[in-house]
């Protein structure tokens, strides 16, 4: 990595449009850097909201952050970090910003809650997604974790997950993932809504780590950046949110519903995924690669 310099010349052959006489031919250069980054030196790769490197996690390093955007507001960090400094880029972007600073946040609050409920886009071999392009197919799925110390895993996870029916649409029915084969709910009636979607597990608790409940096959039709949200469902007792390892519900202000966003692309010609017969097939057989459960999308940066 590094920075060269690239000089394009660009010559045309004049009023007799012949290049070998060059006595009238013209010339326009433009020289310009180009920038090749290596690894993100401000970004701390063993803990990334670890800013000051003291190997926990607190408030300090939310407000060391906030603290350097008073003084100096948001701006792209140096391609090298100077010895001392701390570890102000936490989301990797070579920038320090606002955006840091909640990602703290957000890992610290999430020691207030019980049990995490959210959504993580994956493509058709169960990895998980930033961006697709308009036409693709990819799944949406209903992730749970419990986040009790002790955790012995949820027994018990609903939602309601609210998308943008402008730029997706609904590309098949939805699959759920052992053990969360009991109880079975979704409802996709109403454009930009899935109602009442989870299910329950089995006698063995889960333990700890992510979990997919559900999957639903998805069809990216507008390009944007878009949101997918998740809450409380509506259909109680039936649709609780249990634990094991306890006889209470789980109160909804115990739950942390994660939001997720997705960069939908204008599809690039000779790009992406096409309709073709055997992704339909996919689709219309019900298959869903099953992802690990040890991946704990809960905690990726």
């Amino acid at each position: 990595y590094g920075v060269t310099t690239i000089t394009v010349t660009v010559e045309d052959g004049g009023l007799d449009a012949d290049l070998s006489t060059t006595a009238d031919n013209a010339t326009f250069s433009r020289t310009f850097d180009v920038t090749v980054r290596g690894e993100f030196t401000w970004h701390n790769y063993t803990l990334p909201v670890d800013v000051n490197n003291d190997g926990v996690v607190s408030a300090l390093d939310a407000l060391i952050v906030i603290n350097h955007l008073n003084q100096s507001g948001s701006h792209e960090l140096s391609p090298t970090k100077p010895s001392g400094a701390m570890w102000l880029d936490v989301n990797k972007d070579q920038w320090v910003s606002p955006a840091d600073a909640i990602a703290i946040i957000n890992h610290l609050n999430i020691g207030l809650f019980e049990v995490a409920l959210g959504i993580v886009p994956l493509d058709l071999s169960g990895n998980q997604i930033t961006s697709l392009n308009v036409g693709e197919i990819f799944y949406l799925s209903l992730v749970t974790e419990d986040l009790r110390t002790d955790s012995k895993g949820v027994f018990a996870g609903y939602a309601d997950v609210q998308y943008p029916a402008a730029n997706i649409e609904i590309a098949g029915v939805a699959s759920f993932l052992s053990p969360y084969v009991n109880g079975r709910s979704w409802n996709t009636e109403s454009p930009g809504l899935i109602d009442e979607w989870g299910a329950f597990a089995g006698l063995t608790e889960t333990g700890d780590g992510s979990y997919i409940i559900s999957t639903i096959p998805m069809k990216a039709t507008k390009a944007g950046s878009i949101v997918f949200g998740a809450s409380t469902s509506d259909n109680h007792p039936v649709h609780d949110v249990l634990l094991y390892g306890s006889e209470d519900i789980v109160d909804p202000n115990s739950i942390y519903y994660r939001a997720t966003e997705l960069l939908i692309l204008e599809d690039a010609e000779g790009e992406g995924w096409s309709e073709e017969e055997d992704l339909i097939d996919l689709i219309s057989a019900n298959k869903v690669i099953d992802p690990s459960c040890s991946d704990r999308f809960f905690r990726d940066y």
